[in-house]
């Protein structure tokens, strides 16, 4: 068996929210046996209650020892339900806003057996939201979150009266550097409440190959066309492998 990957280990450290910083959760590998791969079971055991918030199932599990909590990528589970979970970080002091409460440890899985079986993918989707909830349930590292969603197509997203194209950001980062920009962009990836914001990738008809990276504070669909303000940040290093030459922040619908 593989040795399962850390998936959501960098997604909650702390980073700047407005001008305060917040001191980083302790991130700890899920235990792995010196001899041979941890077992998924190292993780698992019965449900005892879940609770869906955002883009998530919270699950509260009975294990061999004491109960514990975990967090996967949406999926239907219900009480009674035996689960093992995948890909395990344990996280420390983690504070979940949309249920209101903190949890001392938590351990987030990018994945989860159900009664030993995977989740079935829901039928019947829009192309637009099935895209988005594929992109939800991809492994959330620094080197997913940050690579570009190069084959989406927006060459019908043309430039905005009184705005900026993404091509002309990336020629010229400095020229822009904390100005504030409108853009009109199609939503090519969109990750959700990582590090207290929400991250969505950009792109539009001046690049076939590229995409730009923002952050919001509101919710946003893949496939969507927006038009958008932000402000344009350059060099740009939240550590854990999460570094970016342009970055527009603080991004909302104009």
């Amino acid at each position: 068996m593989k040795k399962y990957a850390i998936i959501f280990t960098v997604c909650f450290f702390a980073a700047a929210c407005g001008s305060k910083a917040e001191k980083a959760p302790d991130v700890k590998e899920a235990p792995q046996s010196a001899a041979a791969p941890a077992a998924p079971a190292a993780y698992s055991g019965k449900v005892l209650s879940t609770r869906d918030a955002s883009n998530y199932t919270y699950l509260e599990i009975q294990g061999k020892g004491a109960a514990f909590w975990a967090a996967i990528p949406h999926s239907a589970v219900k009480q009674g339900d035996t689960v093992e979970l995948l890909s395990p970080a344990v996280m420390n002091n983690f504070e979940a806003k949309v249920l209101g409460r903190k949890f001392d440890t938590i351990i987030f899985a990018g994945g989860v057996l159900i009664n030993g079986k995977q989740p079935e993918a829901a039928a019947g989707k829009p192309q637009a939201a099935a895209e988005n909830q594929k992109q939800q349930e991809m492994p959330v590292d620094a080197g997913s979150h940050m690579k570009a969603a190069s084959a989406a197509d927006a060459s019908d997203v043309k430039q905005a009266a009184g705005g900026v194209t993404i091509a002309e950001i990336l020629a010229k980062p400095a020229s822009f550097k904390d100005k504030k920009i409108v853009l009109q962009a199609k939503v090519v990836k969109f990750l959700p409440e990582i590090m207290k914001k929400n991250w969505l990738h950009l792109k539009d008809a001046s690049v076939a190959d590229k995409d730009i990276v923002a952050t919001s504070a509101g919710q946003f669909k893949v496939g969507d066309v927006v038009l958008i303000e932000g402000t344009v940040k350059t060099n740009q290093d939240f550590g854990f492998g999460y570094k970016y030459d342009v970055l527009i922040e603080e991004v909302k619908i104009k």
